[in-house]
C-alpha cells in the first residue's frame, strides 16, 4: 500500500489496504500511506484513505510532520494546491508544528508556492510563528529566494500589524479613561487630607492665639468644630483621617442658588420631531433649521491631551515588557501590546518635545558627526 500511494495506483491501494493488518503500517522512515500520497500528490489515494479508510488527516510521521507538512513540492504546484485544499476541507490543523516547530506555511513559503500560501493566510495560518532556528515564514522567504512570497507576506504582515496596532491603541485609550477617573479619586484624597491637616493646624493657630473658635475661613464655608491639639493628636495616630465627626463643611445657600441657576439655564426645549409620514393631507414641519457649527481656520488649535506624570510611573521589567504602575501601588492588566515609546507618549504627552523644537536642541561639535548620505 506504501508503494501504490507513492506511485498513486488506485487499484493496487485497494487490494493492498484489504490485505494490510493495519491503515497506519509505517516504513523505516515513518512514513505511512496516507503521508506518502500527500508528499507525491496523489489527491485519489488521499481521499480513498481518509474516507473509506478513516485514516486521520493528522496523523503524525516520527518526525512530528502531518500530511499538510509534506503536500508541497515545486514539482507539482497544481497537485499540491489540491491535496492541501482537500485537506483543509476536512479538517486538517493548519498551525500545527512539527518537530522543528515548523508549519505548513512555513513548508509552502520554503517552496515558493504563492497560491498555496494565500490559501493558507486566508484560512488562518499564523505568519508570525517562528521554528526552532527562530526563523518566520518570510525569512524562509527571503533564504530561498521566492520575491513573490516574500512580498505577499510582507504585506499581510503589515496590514495585521496595522489592526493589531489600532485595537492596542483602543485598548489603550479604555486604560487611560479608568486612570483618569481613578486619577480623579486619587485628587480627591489628596485634597481632602491636604484640608483636613490644614485644618488641624489653623485649629493649633487659634488655639496659641487665644482666638475664639468659630471663624470665617473662606467665602460661603464655615468649620463647624474645630479639633483641638490633642484630640487632632489623637485621631491622627487612631488612622481617623477622613472622620467626618473631626472637620465639618457646609457650602452656603448663595452657592446653592447659584447652582440651581446653572442648573435651570442648562434645560432646554426642544420642537417637534420630523414628520416621517407619506401622506399627503399632513401638515408639513416648519422649523427646519442646520446645526450651529465652529469654522477651525486654516490652523486650528490642537487639543491638550492629558498627561499622567503625577498620577502613573512608568518603566520597563527584568523581561523588558512596559509596566504601569499608579501612586497608590496598582498595576492596570494586561498591558497593551504595543512598544515603549508610543505608550510613554500616549501617557506623558507632555515629555515628548514638539516637532519645531526638536532642531533647535541639536548641536553638533564636528562636521564630520552628521549624518549624511555621501
Amino acid at each position: 500500500e506504501l508503494m501504490a500511494a507513492t506511485i498513486g495506483d488506485v487499484t493496487w491501494l485497494h487490494q493492498s489496504m484489504k490485505k494490510a493488518k493495519s491503515t497506519t503500517q509505517r516504513d523505516r522512515n515513518g512514513f505511512t500511506a496516507i503521508h506518502l500520497a500527500a508528499k507525491h500528490g496523489r489527491l485519489e489515494c488521499v481521499k480513498i484513505l481518509v474516507e473509506e479508510y478513516n485514516v486521520s488527516v493528522d496523523l503524525t510521521n516520527s518526525q512530528g510532520c502531518r500530511p499538510l507538512h509534506l503536500v508541497f513540492s515545486k514539482e507539482h504546484k497544481l497537485r499540491s494546491f489540491q491535496c492541501m485544499t482537500y485537506l483543509l476541507m476536512q479538517g486538517a490543523k493548519i498551525n500545527v508544528q512539527n518537530s522543528d516547530r515548523q508549519t505548513p506555511l512555513h513548508k509552502a513559503a520554503s517552496e515558493g508556492l504563492q497560491d498555496c500560501v494565500a490559501a493558507l493566510v486566508e484560512a488562518g495560518a499564523d505568519v508570525s510563528i517562528k521554528d526552532t532556528s527562530g526563523h518566520t515564514p518570510i525569512d524562509l522567504t527571503k533564504i530561498w529566494g521566492h520575491r513573490k512570497c516574500c512580498r505577499y507576506l510582507s504585506h499581510i504582515m503589515w496590514k495585521q500589524g496595522k489592526d493589531e496596532f489600532v485595537r492596542e491603541t483602543e485598548r489603550l485609550n479604555e486604560i487611560k479613561y479608568t486612570l483618569f477617573l481613578g486619577e480623579l479619586d486619587y485628587n480627591k484624597r489628596v485634597k481632602k487630607d491636604k484640608a483636613f491637616f490644614n485644618d488641624i493646624a489653623f485649629g493649633d493657630w487659634i488655639e496659641a492665639k487665644h482666638l475664639p473658635v468659630r471663624l470665617k475661613r473662606t467665602k460661603g464655608i464655615q468649620l463647624k468644630s474645630l479639633p483641638s491639639s490633642k484630640f487632632a493628636r489623637d485621631s491622627q495616630t487612631s488612622r481617623g483621617f477622613h472622620s467626618t465627626a473631626i472637620a465639618k463643611a457646609e457650602v452656603g445657600d448663595d452657592e446653592e442658588e447659584e447652582m440651581a441657576k446653572i442648573v435651570r439655564a442648562r434645560v432646554y426645549t426642544l420642537g417637534d420631531p420630523w414628520n416621517f409620514s407619506t401622506n399627503l393631507e399632513t401638515p408639513p414641519v416648519v422649523n427646519i433649521y442646520r446645526p450651529i457649527t465652529v469654522r477651525l481656520g486654516v490652523d486650528p488649535n490642537m487639543i491638550k491631551l492629558h498627561d499622567f506624570r503625577s498620577y502613573l510611573i512608568l518603566f520597563k521589567n527584568e523581561e523588558g515588557f512596559p509596566v504601569i504602575e499608579t501612586k497608590l501601588g496598582g498595576r492596570p492588566w494586561p498591558i497593551p501590546n504595543l512598544p515603549f515609546e508610543e505608550i510613554r507618549k500616549s501617557l506623558f504627552p507632555d515629555s515628548e518635545p514638539s516637532r519645531i523644537k526638536i532642531p533647535q536642541e541639536f548641536k553638533s561639535h564636528c562636521v564630520l558627526d552628521i549624518l549624511r548620505k555621501r
